[in-house]
């Protein structure tokens, strides 16, 4: 039996968000398909809650446009 709890503190601060995305996302994503990545778009959709960054960019970087539970209304 696996026992668990999460305990949320706060979401990260823009900026906070934006170290995350400049040292741990982009680096995770091929250069051919970085194109349509924008910091303020995606923040504007996920905020400071890193779970959901680290969710769509696993998802965005195994087939962009494929996964359409986070894209951002530019997609649409």
């Amino acid at each position: 039996m696996c026992i668990m709890q999460i305990i949320t503190i706060c979401d990260c601060s823009k900026a906070e968000t934006r170290k995350f995305y400049r040292e741990r996302v982009i680096p995770r994503v091929p250069e051919r398909i970085r194109g349509p990545l924008n910091f303020e778009v995606l923040y504007d959709a996920f905020g400071g809650k890193l779970a959901h960054w680290h969710d769509y960019i696993t998802d965005y970087g195994l087939c962009p446009y494929w996964f359409t539970i986070y894209i951002p209304s530019y997609f649409a």
